[in-house]
């Protein structure tokens, strides 16, 4: 089982590489080290980033801007809502749980269950679990878990696969992006077996 600290590392990783692509992107994927990160995801591989226009070419084209529609909508109302629709009700309910945790959307221009600030609040939450371990409050500690599994079993997860298997499903999709949902995907089902004892709001 990974540590608080590796969830917490990957959870930051997977919102850089779902992010609009820039410097930082190819950074956070040339800093990969194999040997570390192999173990952890056997056979998936370490890419070889492209340059960073091809990049941001590939992630307009299956995540913002693409003639009938993008292939793979980053807003979790697009998949949890009976008629998928950007800004449903479900990213009302994102939006107040991270009201709920004290944080705030005033520099965001995206809506709230866009995936890269769902990733970033699952390492907040992660953030707190680590934080609570070193400090040994227990109470606390599952605090943090309570809040991670709430979050991830209503609001993430029950998305997160249809995503990734609409990248796989595209056509001609960027090899990176393809290897970044795989990544995602099996992140998502190594959380949703850690967290799957842990019932919606205990």
């Amino acid at each position: 089982m990974l540590s608080a600290f590796e969830r917490k590392m990957l959870y930051a990783f997977l919102t850089t590489l779902f992010q609009y692509p820039d410097e930082q992107t190819l950074e956070a994927v040339q800093g990969l080290e194999k040997e570390t990160f192999e173990p952890l995801f056997p056979g998936l591989g370490v890419p070889t980033a492209p340059c960073l226009e091809e990049l941001q070419t590939a992630y307009t084209g299956l995540f913002v801007n693409r003639f009938g529609g993008v292939p793979a909508s980053p807003y979790g109302s697009v998949y949890l809502e009976k008629e998928p629709r950007v800004m449903g009700q479900s990213t009302l309910a994102v939006a107040n749980t991270y009201t709920s945790a004290g944080l705030s959307l005033e520099q965001s221009n995206e809506p709230a269950d866009y995936l890269p600030t769902e990733l970033e609040f699952l390492y907040y939450l992660t953030e707190g679990e680590e934080r609570s371990l070193e400090e040994k409050t227990k109470a606390k500690t599952k605090e943090w878990i309570a809040s991670q599994a709430d979050f991830f079993h209503i609001l993430f997860y029950p998305w997160i696969t249809q995503f990734c298997q609409k990248l796989a499903d595209t056509e001609r999709a960027h090899p990176f992006y393809l290897w970044a949902a795989d990544l995602l995907g099996r992140f998502a089902e190594m959380e949703n077996q850690r967290l799957k004892e842990i019932k919606p709001g205990k």
